[in-house]
């Protein structure tokens, strides 16, 4: 809102934001798999094991196994990722985990 007041939290190295928004471990695991599945290669599903201790699959078995059955998405070498009809439809899969 202000400019001025930025840029000098800015040049004094003061954290300049205004608001700061939590995330709880349920909705940082839906944007991490919105997000992830944008990339061409997909999500790594061991990665997402290690950042959240949880396997992705067990999680989200409901919304998976849709979207495999839908042929929007597809889940192999340790990979989810989007069809090229998923690519297509990105948004409606995104939607699953929203």
């Amino acid at each position: 809102c202000d400019i001025d007041k930025y840029i000098n939290a800015l040049t004094a190295n003061k954290l300049c934001c205004g608001n700061i928004e939590t995330i709880n471990e349920s909705r940082a695991m839906k944007e991490y798999i919105i997000i992830g599945l944008r990339l061409i290669e997909g999500i790594n599903l061991g990665e997402f094991r290690s950042k959240f201790g949880k396997d992705i699959l067990e999680i989200f078995p409901k919304q998976i196994n849709g979207l495999i059955e839908k042929r929007l998405i597809e889940v192999c070498d340790n990979r989810m990722r989007l069809t090229e009809k998923g690519m297509d439809l990105e948004n409606v899969v995104g939607m699953e985990f929203v």
